[in-house]
């Protein structure tokens, strides 16, 4: 007859299912810095997008993609019959922070490898977004024309387009400037007990209409001037 051995395992079967083990905390809590979000321009005055959104590629609204789409093509095999094989190349997107001087902070944003080129090329995010020809237009994109709106608008850009105009001999300040002072220089009279205002745009009409009248006047007068300084035909030879 075998002998019997007695099994310790038996009776803590029913004490198996618990655990004696302190559970993990499920929230991590960091101590470094915080992590830097996307920059979302959303400035309230920003023209509307000459070209529209992108609606094939709906991601390149969220970057600056400088106009890249997702192309379609075929992967042909090298073997004997030239098989084709559909296939995509998509744009090289990476997640970059940028630094801008305007708004003195970095901007993190989605931006492909060529147009990290292209900025590099320009010498800074500002000048990238500043540029002014219809293919940078094209290439912003409605995400890169709210963020240049954003960068128009600091007051580093104003001060270097007002030294522009100065050295190009303009006035010193924008017509939208100068608008906007006349509006607040126009008097807000009570005509009749009514609270009526009264605009003053029809008199800074009247004033550029006279400017332009008498510097057309200042240049008929200098024409007779120069026609007698000119050399005449004996002169000439």
């Amino acid at each position: 007859m075998p002998p019997i051995r007695l099994s310790l395992a038996q009776p803590f079967q029913s004490i198996r299912q618990f655990s004696i083990s302190i559970p993990l905390c499920k929230h991590v809590y960091k101590t470094g810095a915080p992590v830097q979000k996307f920059y979302h321009p959303s400035h309230p005055d920003c023209p509307p997008y000459p070209y529209g959104p992108a609606l094939t590629y709906k991601q390149s609204n969220t970057g600056l993609y400088g106009g890249l789409r997702i192309q379609f093509g075929n992967k042909i095999s090298k073997g004997r019959n030239k098989g084709k094989t559909r296939r995509s190349w998509h744009p090289n997107v990476r997640v970059q922070s940028l630094w801008s001087d305007a708004l003195e902070k970095k901007v993190k944003c989605k931006v492909t490898a060529r147009v990290l080129r292209t900025i590099d090329k320009d010498g800074g995010l500002d000048n990238y977004l500043l540029g002014d020809s219809q293919s940078r237009i094209q290439e912003l994109g409605i995400w890169g024309w709210r963020l240049r709106w954003d960068v128009i608008n600091t007051q580093k850009v104003q001060e270097r387009f007002r030294q522009q105009r100065q050295k190009l001999g303009f006035l010193s300040e924008s017509p939208r400037e100068r608008m906007t002072n006349v509006k607040k220089e126009s008097t807000q009279a009570n005509i009749g007990g009514y609270g009526e205002t009264e605009d003053r745009t029809g008199e800074f009409l009247e004033a550029a209409d006279n400017e332009v009248e008498g510097t057309e006047t200042v240049m008929k007068d200098a024409l007779p001037a120069l026609d007698q300084q000119k050399p005449g035909p004996e002169q000439r030879v």
